[in-house]
């Protein structure tokens, strides 16, 4: 947001900072990063009453985790060529 000279406003909802900031994220990264947020804010918030979430296997936070640094990446190139 900054880099497109966009107000910076203090949300901690993934989603809609995406939406913002009009990142250019293939279909599959925004379902990953409501995925993200899903978890963002329960840690965040968690005296707010939430449907509990499974818990994670060994498997599925290996393969989050995986994604979430292929997004970081990605990220970092995309600020890099604007």
């Amino acid at each position: 947001m900054v880099e497109k000279g966009k107000e910076i406003l203090k949300i901690y909802d993934l989603g809609r900072l995406r939406e913002l900031a009009d990142a250019p994220l293939s279909e599959d990264d925004q379902k990953f990063i409501l995925v993200l947020n899903n978890h963002y804010i329960r840690s965040r918030y968690p005296d707010l009453a939430y449907k509990a979430l499974p818990e994670p296997s060994l498997e599925t936070t290996k393969k989050n985790h995986d994604q979430t640094k292929k997004l970081a990446r990605w990220l970092m190139e995309y600020l890099e060529n604007l």
